[in-house]
């Protein structure tokens, strides 16, 4: 798909560049805080993605990058992202459960184009604000606990 860089403030690029300088518990905590706020995202883009069987909605996954700092994907499709990338980004294509077979009724329907990034209805859109709000204030609790420690 496409990479959604999430910047922040001075303050955020600052920590986040210098995560390894932190002490081990800081990084951990900030780590998974940030981890926590990418599976936000990921959940919202799941209930947004479109739905016939439930294969992409149940596919997607956060993977943490090793050779970045604070860097994740959300990643839906699997071996089947190509699959991903056309559903999410076609917008002619009905996600509202009309074409299923007789027998498919009964399953749940719906979903949108665009489900991670893109549209104002995205699920990253949908929670940018209070997101790049929540980074901005825990790299204010990082460093206020590294100028208190002295590190």
């Amino acid at each position: 798909m496409a990479e959604i860089r999430v910047i922040g403030s001075e303050r955020v690029r600052m920590i986040a560049d210098r995560i390894n300088d932190l002490p081990e518990t800081l990084q951990r905590d900030l780590r998974q805080f940030v981890r926590q706020r990418v599976e936000v995202v990921a959940g919202a883009a799941a209930e947004k993605a479109p739905i016939k069987f439930g294969t992409l909605r149940r596919s997607v996954s956060v993977d943490e990058h090793s050779d970045a700092n604070l860097a994740y994907s959300i990643v839906f499709g699997g071996m089947a992202s190509a699959y991903a990338e056309v559903q999410h980004e076609r917008e002619d294509f009905r996600h509202d459960g009309s074409g299923r077979l007789p027998h498919e009724r009964h399953l749940p329907s719906g979903g949108v184009h665009h489900y991670l990034f893109g549209r104002d209805h995205s699920a990253w859109e949908s929670n940018e604000e209070a997101i790049t709000r929540d980074l901005d204030e825990k790299a204010a609790e990082i460093a206020r606990a590294v100028i208190s420690r002295g590190v």
